[in-house]
């Protein structure tokens, strides 16, 4: 418990001793978010908040390393270290957003590069909790669409313009929580559990 604890911790700290750093050299290089209409905050936002996050994530996974209760998870999976990697690589597409606005076909691009390096590395996304509604089971065949799709699909779900789920996708009450089913046009997809 004691290792979970340290990785949090370190997590933690960094994450909050660095956001300052990263604000201020957001002010610097000019990557700051202007209000608009289509914006909610009310007054210029730094951004670049990214690399704070990222940073912890670091320091708490270089913690991890050095724990020997931890230590075996790295040795017996490249899971972990296909997660850095795409962690990373969302770290620096946010970054080049941030600082010269990408178009929506990059910044899609640049999610399904990242959930490539995921897949490339045995990282798999097949169950999740849905707050109020219980655990969302996706099949194998979804979870990449899903990876890609969740960094928009969850802003816009909360918009309400949208979600990150498959098109004419539904979710169907079972006895062992509940399941994702996509309705193709010439087929039906159910999702593995």
């Amino acid at each position: 418990m004691e290792a979970y604890i340290g990785v949090f911790a370190a997590t933690a700290l960094v994450t909050l001793v660095t956001t300052p750093v990263v604000r201020k050299l957001a002010i610097r290089v000019k990557a700051i978010d202007y209000p608009s209409e289509r914006k909610i905050h009310a007054r210029p936002t730094p951004t670049m908040g990214g690399l704070a996050m990222l940073l912890g994530v670091l320091a708490g996974m270089g913690i991890a390393w050095l724990s020997p209760a931890l230590r075996p998870a790295f040795r017996f999976s490249s899971q972990l270290q296909g997660a850095l990697l795409a962690g990373v690589a969302v770290a620096i597409l946010g970054v080049i957003d941030d600082l010269r606005t990408l178009s929506a076909p990059a910044k899609v691009a640049g999610q399904i590069v990242c959930a490539g390096i995921l897949v490339l590395n045995g990282v798999e996304l097949l169950f999740f909790w849905v707050p109020k509604q219980g655990v969302l089971s996706l099949g194998a065949d979804l979870a990449v669409p899903f990876r890609s799709g969740i960094g928009h699909g969850v802003v816009l779900g909360a918009r309400g313009s949208g979600s990150p789920r498959a098109p004419g996708a539904r979710l169907r009450q079972q006895d062992r929580g509940l399941r994702l089913i996509a309705d193709a046009p010439s087929r039906r997809i159910r999702s593995r559990q």
